[in-house]
């Protein structure tokens, strides 16, 4: 299986939307998430990432087919040091359980070797369970997790 992560140039930005819409219907099962007048998820960050820098959209191929995406950003704040968070992570469901998902998150962690931080709805037990095994294998002993809200976040620095 020949997988490959590709930064999305600004005219696959379609191809992004159509897969986020549907990552957000799978995640509106978990959270307060509505649809717009036209049946749509509202996203309104996704223009962003061809517009400011420390955005990065990518998008997943496996074997030449469009496959999932991910969308990370550099955060800059005051309240916390510099780090990198992985914003949205989506592979296609029949891509899903075959490894594709973890093959992906190192070769992002291959690009960016920085400080990490990523979200998840407390109860999207699929998702928790991917994560605290990806994490597991490739942030061993730099793992924090907050578990305040609706979402337990997960703080790491990533080792390859």
């Amino acid at each position: 299986m020949d997988i490959r992560l590709v930064e999305a140039h600004e005219s696959q930005s379609g191809v992004i939307c159509t897969l986020l819409q549907e990552y957000l219907r799978q995640l509106s099962a978990f959270t307060e998430m509505r649809t717009d007048e036209h049946g749509s998820f509202p996203y309104p960050y996704l223009n962003l990432y061809w517009k400011e820098s420390g955005r990065i959209p990518y998008l997943v191929e496996v074997d030449g087919s469009t496959a999932g995406f991910a969308l990370i950003r550099e955060v800059i704040d005051e309240c916390t040091s510099p780090h990198m968070s992985i914003a949205e992570f989506y592979i296609v469901p029949s891509y899903q359980r075959k490894g594709i998902g973890k093959k992906v998150f190192s070769l992002i962690i291959g690009l960016h070797q920085v400080n990490w931080q990523l979200s998840v709805y407390r109860n999207n037990q699929t998702g928790l369970l991917f994560w605290r095994d990806v994490l597991e294998e490739y942030a061993p002993g730099t793992l924090e997790e907050d578990e305040s809200g609706d979402r337990i976040s997960f703080s790491f620095k990533a080792l390859l």
